[in-house]
């Protein structure tokens, strides 16, 4: 019963995963639109993505984004059916990434609201979705490394 209860959490966090690769692609989309404010709905989205913090290394943090939840989206699809030898390390990864993705987000909300006083909803959601992936890993990990899940 414990596994199945893992099961599920993999698939919930393989469903955020798949929710931050469409709120990224569209990101992406916004970036290279010549406008991007006028294809955004809602403010803020010219004044974040045309930034020039927007790039980290020289990449659009949108691709940065998709990136790693596509790799969290691949992680949790190993997790569910990849071999056993492979599914124990899983959890660690998902978590690692998503950690990462955490602070990394932490940074871009706060130089959207301390320095460009501008703020991206779509970002915003990323950020979102990442810090609930994040809380979902934990739990993943803690069940799979310590913590049983409740049924056990």
């Amino acid at each position: 019963m414990a596994r199945t209860s893992v099961r599920v959490w993999f698939g919930v966090a393989g469903a955020l995963a798949l929710a931050g690769i469409a709120d990224t692609a569209y990101l992406l989309v916004l970036a290279g639109a010549s406008e991007a404010g006028a294809q955004c709905a809602v403010g803020g989205c010219a004044g974040v993505l045309n930034s020039p913090y927007a790039y980290t290394l020289g990449v659009s943090n949108a691709v940065w984004g998709l990136l790693a939840y596509a790799v969290v989206f691949a992680l949790t699809a190993l997790g569910l059916a990849g071999p056993a030898a492979l599914r124990r390390g899983v959890p660690a990864l998902v978590m690692v990434v998503a950690y990462v993705g955490v602070a990394a987000h932490a940074y871009f909300v706060y130089v959207q609201a301390a320095i460009l006083r501008e703020f991206c909803p779509f970002c915003l959601t990323s950020a979102g979705l990442m810090l609930v992936l994040a809380a979902v890993a934990t739990i993943i990990g803690s069940w799979t490394y310590g913590v049983p899940p409740p049924d056990a």
